[in-house]
């Protein structure tokens, strides 16, 4: 809903949510403004509000500040919140800023992928260890032939060697596996193995997703098992346009 100004109850309702999170971002070179506030959907009055205006440096541990006041608010427990530090995935904040840049060309589709790739190949020329910069290169690699016409050859073997390098830099990413399953079973067309990758992917992160579905319908025909999938996926985002 970025730049609507839609009824707080309407988005509600579509969201099947009680409260909504609005806030704004302002950069200013090294420098950031954010203004986050939560609000009760139900009347649009204000449960918590606060303005933060730090360096660029400090970004993660302004994310973390503002769930933390959040979950406090709204007395819930965020998981795995201890006292320690925050658990930054990259110390290179142009590093970062340039996967946010990637990412958002990539959720807009599959004909963005290409555009996306670059931003994600300069984030791990800044940092090496950057395992979401390889995630997310691999699945713009992944995505492009849909909407080019590069080779699937040369595409496979790309995301291949990226696979590598994400399991060697961190052997528990669920991301990887569910890469690899799909390069089997769009690609490759070796069902045996796409099942055994789906299966190594669930293994590490059993939450609902799409090649789950996709694969129980197209492999076993099991259309109750996709369209719960599917369902689980609605619930946990009504705004998930694949699902749909």
């Amino acid at each position: 809903f970025k730049g609507e100004k839609g009824d707080l109850r309407e988005i509600g309702d579509k969201l099947d949510v009680a409260t909504l999170l609005e806030g704004s971002v302002v950069k200013s070179g090294n420098k950031i403004r954010i203004t986050a506030q939560l609000i009760d959907t139900n009347d649009g009055s204000h449960i918590w509000a606060e303005q933060y205006e730090r360096s660029m440096d400090d970004i993660f541990s302004i994310k973390d500040e503002i769930s933390r006041m959040i979950a406090t608010r709204m007395k819930i427990t965020i998981l795995g919140s201890g006292t320690g530090t925050v658990q930054k995935p990259t110390e290179n904040i142009e590093a970062y800023e340039s996967v946010l840049y990637g990412t958002q060309l990539l959720n807009r589709g599959f004909d963005n992928a290409k555009a996306a790739i670059p931003f994600f190949e300069k984030a791990i020329q800044l940092d090496s260890t950057y395992v979401a910069a390889y995630e997310l290169l691999a699945e713009a690699h992944f995505f492009n032939p849909f909407g080019s016409d590069v080779s699937v050859e040369n595409t496979v073997e790309k995301i291949k060697q990226l696979v590598q390098i994400i399991l060697k830099l961190d052997p528990n990413s669920a991301t990887a596996h569910s890469i690899l399953f799909g390069v089997y079973w769009s690609y490759e067309w070796d069902w045996d193995k796409a099942e055994a990758e789906l299966r190594l992917a669930n293994a590490i992160d059993s939450r609902p997703n799409i090649g789950n579905a996709l694969y129980r319908y197209t492999t076993y025909n099991d259309f109750k098992a996709c369209e719960k999938e599917l369902l689980e996926l609605i619930n946990l985002d009504p705004l998930d346009k694949e699902a749909y």
